[in-house]
C-alpha cells in the first residue's frame, strides 16, 4: 500500500512540474523563420536583421505585429538582452502593453530572464504594471519561481518608494488600417466595469457589472467624411448622404447622417465591425469604473457638448485631454456612435460575462419600456446635456434614422489580418 502511495505521489509530483513548465510557455510569442520580418530577427535575436529591418522602415519600433506584439515584446519574451538594449536606446516604448495588458517586463520576469529585467528597470520600466488578471511581473515571478528575478524586482521596489514618483501613463499599441488610413488602437484582453449604480442612473444602466473582453483594435477617432466619401468611391453603389449638415462636408470632421446598416457597410468594407456596447464603452472608460472618459469630474473643456456652444460637428482631434485611458478620442461629445447592439433595457440583468453582443433579437416593446426597435447609440454629440456625458449613459435610435449628430467608429478583432 505505502509503495501504491509513493508511485500516486510521484505520478501527482511530475504532472504539477509539467502544469508549471506549460504555464510558463502556453502563451509564449512563436518563434518564426527568422529573415520573415522584424518580429521574427527579434525573437531569434539577431541584432544586425533587426537594424535592417528598422534602417528600411523606423516606424516599426513601435508597431505591433496582427498578435499585438512589438519587436521589444519578442526580444523580452525570448530573453536577448543586447537586442533589448539596443531598441531601448532607439526609442522603443518600455511599458507599451501586448494583447493581455503585459508589458515587457511581465514577459522577461515570468520567463527569468534576469539580464533583461536589469535592462528594462535602467530605463524606468513600470513595476507596477497589471496585466488582464491584475498580476504584476513581480507577481508573476514569484509564480514561476524565478528567484533571481524576484529579488530584482523587490530591490528596485525598495529603491524607488525612497524615491517615489507618479507611475508611468500606460502605453497601449497602434497600428494603421491600409484600407481607410484610420489610426488604431488595441484594447487589451481583461475585465472592465460596465454600467453604473450611481444616484439618479437609470434603471437601464444598472447594476454595474464586470464583463471580460477578448482584445481588439478601435479607431482612435470617429470615421470622418473623407474616409466616408473614399469609402463611396470605392463601392459604385453607395452614396454620400443625402442630408448635408449645416455646416456643410468637412473632410475632417465626422461624418454623419449615415443610417445604422450604412455604418455597418462601412465597418465590414473597412475588415470590421460596429463596436458593441462593451467594447464601446471599456474603450471609453477603461478598466476603472471612471464617469468620463478622462476621469471622475465633468470638464466641459474636454469634448463637444452642448456647453460647447458649436451647434455643429468639430475636426476629430479637436479634444485631445478628453482621451479615454487607451487613447481614443471623441468618446464623449462630438457625435453619438452606432454600436452594434439592439437596446434592450433590461439587458444588463442578464449579460453574459464574458463578451456579451446584445440581444439576438429586437426587443419586444411591450417588454422593453414602449421602445420601438432601436440600435443603441453612445457617447453623446454637440448638443448633448452635461447630465447625459457621462460613459455609461444608454440610448438608441431607429436603425434607419439619417440623424446629423449620428456617426460611427470601426472595431477590428486582434485576429484580423
Amino acid at each position: 500500500m505505502r509503495r501504491i502511495l509513493v508511485f500516486c505521489s510521484t505520478i501527482l509530483g511530475v504532472a504539477l512540474t509539467l502544469a508549471l513548465i506549460m504555464s510558463v510557455t502556453s502563451s509564449l510569442p512563436v518563434a518564426r523563420a527568422e529573415d520573415a520580418d522584424i518580429y521574427a530577427a527579434a525573437t531569434h535575436g539577431d541584432l544586425n536583421k533587426v537594424q535592417k529591418f528598422l534602417q528600411a522602415d523606423p516606424t516599426l519600433l513601435n508597431a505591433p505585429d496582427n498578435d499585438g506584439r512589438t519587436p521589444l515584446l519578442y526580444a523580452c519574451s525570448w530573453g536577448h538582452a543586447n537586442v533589448v538594449k539596443w531598441l531601448l536606446e532607439k526609442g522603443a516604448e518600455v511599458n507599451i502593453r501586448d494583447k493581455d495588458n503585459r508589458i515587457p517586463l511581465h514577459w522577461a520576469a515570468g520567463m527569468g530572464f534576469d539580464d533583461v529585467v536589469a535592462v528594462l528597470l535602467e530605463h524606468k520600466s513600470d513595476l507596477t504594471a497589471k496585466d488582464k488578471d491584475a498580476r504584476t511581473p513581480l507577481d508573476m515571478a514569484t509564480a514561476k519561481n524565478q528567484d533571481k528575478v524576484v529579488a530584482q524586482l523587490r530591490e528596485a521596489e525598495k529603491n524607488q518608494a525612497g524615491n517615489p514618483a507618479e507611475p508611468p501613463k500606460p502605453i497601449y499599441p497602434t497600428r494603421v488600417n491600409p484600407i481607410d488610413g484610420a489610426e488604431m488602437i488595441l484594447v487589451p484582453a481583461g475585465e472592465f466595469i460596465m454600467g453604473s449604480d450611481a444616484p439618479g442612473t437609470p434603471d437601464s444602466e444598472k447594476p454595474a457589472h464586470k464583463v471580460y473582453l477578448d482584445a481588439f483594435w478601435v479607431y482612435k477617432n470617429p470615421v470622418t467624411v473623407a474616409q466616408y466619401r473614399n469609402f463611396c468611391k470605392a463601392n459604385g453603389d453607395k452614396r454620400m448622404p443625402g442630408q448635408t449638415p449645416a455646416w456643410g462636408w468637412v473632410d475632417n470632421h465626422p461624418i454623419v447622417s449615415v443610417s445604422w446598416k450604412d455604418a455597418l457597410d462601412y465597418a465590414l468594407w473597412a475588415g470590421g465591425l460596429l463596436p458593441t456596447e462593451a467594447q464601446w464603452e471599456k474603450a471609453a472608460r477603461g478598466t476603472d469604473g471612471r464617469t468620463y472618459p478622462w476621469g471622475n469630474d465633468w470638464d466641459a473643456t474636454k469634448c463637444n457638448s452642448k456647453e460647447s456652444n458649436t451647434n455643429k460637428t468639430v475636426a476629430i482631434g479637436s479634444f485631445p485631454t478628453g482621451a479615454s485611458p487607451y487613447g481614443v478620442l471623441d468618446m464623449a461629445g462630438n457625435v453619438d456612435e452606432w454600436c452594434l447592439d439592439w437596446l434592450d433595457s433590461n439587458y444588463y440583468a442578464s449579460t453574459p460575462p464574458r463578451n456579451p453582443t446584445g440581444p439576438k433579437d429586437p426587443p419586444d416593446p411591450t417588454k422593453n419600456g414602449g421602445l420601438q426597435p432601436s440600435r443603441v447609440r453612445r457617447g453623446g454629440n454637440y448638443t448633448t446635456d452635461t447630465k447625459w456625458m457621462y460613459s455609461a449613459h444608454r440610448n438608441g435610435i431607429y436603425p434607419v434614422s439619417y440623424n446629423p449628430k449620428v456617426g460611427f467608429r470601426v472595431v477590428i478583432p486582434l485576429a484580423a489580418k
